[in-house]
């Protein structure tokens, strides 16, 4: 009988004859002598029988028995075992095993050979490393308890004795076999030295390719990977559950791989994917970058990077160890809540870096960024863009590099100072009693609503008070102190160069250091205080106290007469200061020095007031008044100075300059 090719050859239920193919003519020869074209399909039943296949691609499929398989040939060939304890041998070709039931031996022969457990009823544990018999399906014993029925027993009822069942174990040896496939169950896959290729299928599987570099790829389930060599591949279909790789080496996630964990002790990367992954440090110096998606990065005990670009992401440190983590963030983020020391933002995008309660170095990028170390004395390095410090530790250090094109800005609230910085602005926050202090560049000092100190240093300053008693430190004749309005603090202006308190809300003004310098008022009620040089101080308009301590100091008055425009002189000296009088407002009066017939002393006893005095001087109140039109009575002069000392003081006119 002549069998054509691709034709299927059935055994019968007994012991068969073998059957063989030809290597050499590509035929099978029955013992009844029917010539089979191959390749074929040959299939033993339940008999304990022998199928040889032959150069051609043959499928072996065997019965109930125990049953020897041999491809020889160098066809790409499938054994099929069954429930018995078989014996699969392929030949040259790439052969599929499949031992079914039983212990079986499967030796792929040469080529690319896969042993596969498609056919297994439970999860099973293969390894290509072991070249003895290995336990594939572990022993199980199940217990059934049956239900109560009715008989004699406790309420009418009889309760059966349980049924055990032991399943025993399976055992296979692989021989020549490089590549393997699991069953749909959950199944444990290790391979070898070899690049070998490792399919799981169903079940939540763990998958270890072993040494080489192998192609690993699961199904449905929970897969766990073991990566050891940078040349695996892992595959994952698209919602297949959640799959997890644990990799010794430096590992990219592929599309669909949820997780990831490095082991070991090396310090590697690990990448994920558009997935929002979790990755998982090891011990080392890692870098953690969870690519797309809302990622977890949990680092260990080494000091790891964690790459950020997704608001979701999340870098997570579990303890203070000793390492020194780093963010680098092309996005906004903070650090609450973790033990990752610093931050640094990526690219150019407007960003904020906010800081934990450890000592924090925050790095800005050149756009315009919120840097926040939060609690700790934290580092903040700002960039090219006009960047925002919040201050509010001591400690803090607020950093430019250089002066930029931006207009940097810190907000402090504690006490803070710009100095050797290239931060050009710096605002009190909160209501305590804080100081601010500026640099070389032209700084913007604000205060809060405490009793602030405002310092500006070297540059042309501007100084902005609140509501409290502010002290504004100037030193350059283009600061500015300015109280936005007239509030109820007592501001006070010290000034080591000439300073006029003109247009703003402040009160006093007191000259420091030993130059000849002035200091003039406002419309306010000012205290202006000289210092040990020769001083001109202008009251202005209202009742100023003026006070010129050593020197040779001038009390001047140019402004409109009036009640409400009476000066206090505290410390007149004859000897060396001077009333200097506006000829526009005195006007009766020569310029130049003050004539004596203009000039009344009304403690010299018998004074009386004639026509011709103008200055009228009450040595017994240090009233100093002006008669402007030569009424000849003091009732009808304008008072316009007090002085103060006037007990030890004696005026004349020698004490007067009209100017």
């Amino acid at each position: 009988m002549s069998l054509t090719q691709g034709q299927h050859l059935k055994g019968t239920n007994g012991d068969d004859s073998t059957i063989q193919v030809d290597a050499s003519l590509d035929v099978i020869t029955t013992k009844w002598g029917e010539t089979l074209l191959v390749p074929h399909t040959l299939e033993g039943l339940k008999g304990n029988d022998t199928l040889f296949g032959g150069q051609g691609g043959d499928t072996l499929r065997g019965g109930g028995g125990g049953i020897v398989y041999s491809a020889e040939g160098d066809g790409n060939d499938t054994l099929h075992g069954n429930g018995g304890d078989d014996i699969l041998i392929g030949g040259t070709g790439n052969d599929w095993l499949d031992g079914g039931v039983g212990d079986d031996r499967m030796d792929g022969g040469d080529g690319i050979d896969i042993a596969s457990y498609k056919s297994a009823k439970a999860g099973v544990i293969v390894s290509l490393d072991e070249q003895d018999w290995q336990t594939v399906v572990p022993e199980k014993t199940t217990v059934f308890q049956p239900d109560p029925i009715p008989g004699e027993g406790p309420g009418g009822f009889y309760t059966p004795p349980p049924v055990i069942t032991t399943i025993p174990a399976e055992k296979d040896r692989l021989l020549n076999i490089e590549n393997l496939e699991g069953s749909e169950f959950g199944d444990r896959l290790t391979g070898d030295e070899g690049n070998n290729v490792i399919l799981g299928l169903a079940g939540d599987d763990t998958i270890d390719g072993g040494r080489g570099a192998d192609r690993m790829k699961g199904g449905v389930g929970n897969d766990t990977y073991m990566v050891d060599n940078a040349g695996d591949v892992v595959v994952e279909a698209a919602n297949a559950d959640t799959d997890t790789v644990r990799s010794s080496v430096s590992f990219t996630l592929a599309a669909n791989v949820e997780n990831l964990t490095l082991v070991g002790t090396a310090a590697l990367k690990g990448t994920g994917n558009a997935l929002a992954n979790t990755i998982v440090g090891n011990g080392a110096a890692n870098v953690l970058n969870g690519g797309a998606g809302a990622d977890t990065m949990i680092g260990g005990a080494g000091s790891d990077t964690y790459i950020v670009d997704n608001a979701g992401d999340k870098a997570i440190e579990a303890s203070d160890g000793t390492g020194i983590d780093h963010v680098n963030a092309s996005v906004s983020y903070s650090l609450g809540g973790t033990y990752v020391e610093n931050l640094t933002l990526t690219g150019t995008g407007n960003l904020s870096a906010t800081g934990n309660s450890l000592a924090n170095v925050l790095s800005g990028n050149d756009g315009a960024n919120v840097l926040d170390g939060k609690a700790g004395a934290d580092t903040m390095i700002g960039g090219a863009g006009s960047d925002t410090y919040i201050v509010d530790n001591a400690g803090d250090k607020a950093i430019e590099a250089s002066d930029g094109t931006g207009t940097d800005h810190v907000k402090a609230s504690v006490s803070f100072s710009l100095g050797g910085t290239y931060v050009e602005n710096l605002a009190l926050t909160g209501t305590g009693n804080l100081s601010a202090t500026g640099n070389s560049l032209a700084n913007v000092l604000s205060g809060n609503d405490g009793a602030n100190v405002l310092d500006g240093k070297a540059g042309a300053d501007t100084m902005i008070g609140g509501a409290g008693s502010d002290t504004y430190i100037v030193d350059n004749a283009g600061d500015k102190a300015i109280e936005a309005s007239d509030g109820t603090g007592a501001d006070l202006v010290k000034a080591s160069v000439s300073f006029s308190l003109g247009g703003t809300y402040v009160e006093r003004l007191t000259l420091t250091g030993t130059g000849n310098l002035s200091a003039t008022g406002n419309s306010l009620s000012n205290v202006l205080t000289g210092n040990a040089g020769a001083n001109h101080l202008d009251g202005g308009l209202g009742a100023d106290t003026l006070t010129g301590l050593a020197g040779k100091d001038t009390f001047v008055f140019n402004t409109k007469l009036g009640t409400t425009n009476v000066d206090h002189i505290t410390d007149f000296s004859v000897v060396d200061d001077t009333i200097q009088l506006s000829k526009s407002v005195f006007a009766a009066l020569s310029a130049g020095d003050l004539l004596a017939s203009a000039f009344k002393d009304l403690g010299v006893t018998g004074a009386k007031v004639d026509d011709s005095d103008r200055i009228i001087y009450d040595r017994g109140t240090g009233a100093v008044s002006y008669d402007a039109d030569g009424s000849g009575t003091a009732a009808k002069a304008i008072q316009f100075a007090v002085i103060d000392n006037h007990d030890k003081t004696t005026l004349t006119h020698l004490d007067f300059l009209v100017a």
